[in-house]
C-alpha cells in the first residue's frame, strides 16, 4: 500500500512539473494587431520594460506596438511609449498630445528627412496619432540627440530609458526600435540598448525585468533604402512556426522564455511625407 501511495505521489509530481513546463510554451493567435488578446498581457504583465525590435518601413510593427500599449492601458496601467525619434523633437510630440493637431506631426523634421529610410513612415505617424487622448500614456523620444552627431547611440537610448523610468515610478516602458537595439545578449550584437539597460552603472532594471522580442515574418514588402529607397521584397526563415502555431499572426513564447510577435506577410509603409 505504501508503495502504491509512493507511486501516485511521484506521478502527481511528474504531472505537475509537466504542466508547468508546457504552460511556459505559449502560442496566442492575434486577429487584430491593434487590439491584442488579453492572454498576451497576462504573460508579460510583470515586466517593467518591453523592448520590441522591428525592420523599419512596415505597417505591422507599429500596429503591434499600438496593440501592446492598448493592453496595458486597458488593464489600468501607466505606460510610457519610447520611440526611436530624436530628443529635439520631444516638444512637438508633447504639443501634439496636448492639442491633437496632427499637422504638428506632419511638419516635424523627423517626418521630413531628406532620405526617407523607413522610420518616418505613415505607420509610425499613425502610432503616434493613436496615442492622443489616452490617459496614463506618455511618449518619450529616445534618441537624446541627432544620431549623426554621436557614435554611442545605444548607450544614449539606454540612459534615456533608465532616466525616464526613474522619473516615472510605476510606469511600464514599451519601446519600438530597430531590431538590434532591443537585444539583451552582447555576444553577437555588442553593447546594445537592451544589454546596457541591466548592466550600465546606476541601472534600475534587472535582466529578468526586461522582455525583448522582434516582429518576425515569412515574406512581404518593406520601405527601405537598400540598395535604393523604395518598396523592396523581403523574406525570412521562419523558425517560430510549429504544428501547434499555424496562425497568420501570433504571439509566441517558447519553453526558454524566448518571445516573438509574428505576422506571415509584412506590407510596406510609405513615408508620411514622400
Amino acid at each position: 500500500m505504501k508503495l502504491a501511495y509512493l507511486f501516485i505521489s511521484i506521478l502527481q509530481i511528474i504531472i505537475a512539473t509537466s504542466t508547468r513546463v508546457s504552460a511556459q510554451e505559449v502560442c496566442i493567435e492575434v486577429k487584430d494587431r491593434e487590439h491584442l488578446p488579453n492572454e498576451i498581457y497576462e504573460n508579460l504583465k510583470d515586466y517593467k520594460a518591453i523592448l520590441i525590435g522591428e525592420m523599419h518601413g512596415t505597417n505591422e510593427s507599429p500596429q503591434y506596438v499600438e496593440g501592446m500599449v492598448n493592453l496595458w492601458l486597458d488593464a489600468g496601467r501607466k505606460v510610457i511609449l519610447g520611440i526611436e525619434i530624436y530628443g529635439i523633437e520631444q516638444d512637438k510630440i508633447d504639443s501634439f498630445l496636448s492639442t491633437g493637431d496632427f499637422s504638428i506631426i506632419q511638419k516635424m523634421p523627423y517626418f521630413n528627412l531628406r532620405i526617407q529610410y523607413g522610420v518616418s513612415s505613415k505607420a509610425m505617424a499613425n502610432l503616434i496619432k493613436s496615442c492622443y487622448g489616452k490617459p496614463n500614456l506618455k511618449i518619450v523620444c529616445l534618441d537624446i540627440t541627432d544620431y549623426r552627431r554621436t557614435h554611442n547611440k545605444d548607450s544614449m537610448l539606454a540612459v534615456c530609458i533608465n532616466n525616464t523610468l526613474k522619473s516615472n515610478p510605476g510606469c511600464t516602458m514599451i519601446t519600438l526600435t530597430g531590431n538590434i537595439h532591443n537585444k539583451l545578449d552582447s555576444t553577437h550584437f555588442g553593447k546594445t540598448m537592451g544589454y546596457l539597460l541591466y548592466t550600465m552603472p546606476n541601472c534600475i532594471l534587472s535582466r529578468k525585468g526586461i522582455a525583448s522580442f522582434d516582429v518576425v515574418f515569412d515574406s512581404g514588402t518593406a520601405w527601405c533604402c537598400q540598395p535604393d529607397c523604395g518598396i523592396h521584397h523581403e523574406s525570412s526563415y521562419s523558425t517560430w512556426k510549429t504544428d501547434n502555431c499555424k496562425y497568420d499572426n501570433f504571439f509566441r513564447m517558447d519553453e526558454n522564455g524566448n518571445m516573438v510577435l509574428y505576422t506571415r506577410k509584412i506590407t510596406a509603409s510609405l513615408p508620411l511625407n514622400p
